[in-house]
């Protein structure tokens, strides 16, 4: 008796809520006065940071995902290159396989290297822009700032960006794994019609003159 007296005087005392026999039982979601939702709880759960400068240059409306995807971990540095490799004690040789002259980085594939840079250089003449040596980082930096609409040219400039990064990286992994190579200008037609090919599908396309210009420059 004097343990249920002493279990129910603690109860009273305290901040426990005693559950009410004339009542129903509801569940209520605290962190949302609406209710509960999907939004709320991820809101509730994850990291919130400032958005990145560069992502509409990387997720525009007219992205090709397999491009926008190697793009994305690019910008990150989080692709398996051979120095993040050799950090990892996988890779013994971290010569670039591009032009062997360089340790192979993000920093020298992206676009310090003379193959990658004649690669990305030639391409971006097709939207009216001469490069000299630049990096990644500086060119998304550039682009954040003056390429961030969905316009006609602005498009362009990224679709040929996101398929220089990403030919560049996948000639790098035929050098690496099936030990086939291409040279620069063959690269450089590869790319070309591949951009082209995705521009056929675009409707923007058939109704731009200026496209059209485009499309004859890519097929040079």
């Amino acid at each position: 008796m004097q343990e249920t007296e002493f279990i129910s005087s603690a109860i009273q005392s305290s901040n426990v809520l005693v559950p009410n026999p004339s009542q129903f039982d509801s569940v209520v979601w605290l962190l949302n006065a609406h209710g509960f939702s999907i939004k709320s709880a991820w809101d509730n759960i994850r990291e919130v940071k400032l958005d990145v400068t560069w992502w509409k240059v990387v997720w525009f409306k007219a992205h090709i995902p397999r491009w926008a995807i190697i793009q994305w971990l690019a910008v990150h540095g989080r692709l398996a290159t051979k120095d993040r490799l050799q950090n990892w004690g996988l890779v013994p040789n971290t010569l670039c396989v591009l032009c062997s002259a360089s340790l192979e980085s993000h920093l020298h594939l992206f676009f310090m290297c003379p193959y990658s840079s004649y690669i990305v250089g030639q391409l971006l003449r097709i939207c009216g822009y001469r490069r000299g040596l630049i990096s990644l980082n500086q060119e998304i930096d550039w682009a954040s700032r003056h390429m961030t609409g969905n316009g006609l040219q602005q498009s362009l400039y990224k679709m040929v960006l996101a398929a220089s990064l990403y030919h560049i990286w996948l000639e790098r992994n035929k050098r690496v794994f099936q030990g086939s190579q291409r040279d620069a200008l063959s690269l450089v037609s590869v790319v070309k019609a591949d951009i082209r090919s995705c521009l056929s599908l675009w409707r923007k396309v058939k109704r731009s003159a200026r496209m059209v210009l485009s499309l004859v420059c890519l097929g040079k």
